[in-house]
């Protein structure tokens, strides 16, 4: 007999680890006119206490990768800042997706130590026999 005090289960979760993103011709909301290119490197990601999400992070210290500008008015900014913290994806099915105001409410993302958004779509595609691959 069970009682309804004892746990039947526990949770069950994924990890990942040592996994490297490249996203490039990024449009960027401000400034205006700037492109980007989001270089996310070992990153380690779980289900563990995320409820239906998978939260990213780095593998160890705090920078997750950088994001280099370019094509902007502004000079001062063509040049690549560090990416630190971590993010929370939401997963449908085989597609992760995040919001920029999802993102930026966290408040655990930054660029260059301030905060930041991310809005993608990333969808995770295993080949008859291959290796796990990601497309976007």
């Amino acid at each position: 007999m069970v009682s309804n005090q004892e746990t039947l289960f526990s949770e069950m979760y994924a990890r990942l680890s040592g996994v490297s993103l490249s996203f490039f011709g990024c449009s960027v909301k401000k400034p205006a006119g700037c492109l980007a290119v989001i270089t996310l490197e070992f990153l380690a990601a779980t289900t563990q206490e995320q409820g239906m999400a998978l939260k990213f992070s780095p593998m160890e210290g705090t920078k997750i990768g950088s994001v280099e500008f370019s094509g902007c008015t502004n000079e001062a900014l063509n040049t690549a800042f560090p990416l630190t913290g971590s993010f929370t994806a939401t997963p449908n099915g085989a597609t992760l997706t995040t919001s920029e105001a999802g993102i930026t409410g966290q408040k655990t993302l930054k660029i260059g130590g301030q905060i930041a958004g991310l809005e993608t779509s990333l969808t995770l595609e295993r080949a008859f026999g291959g290796a796990l691959t990601f497309t976007t």
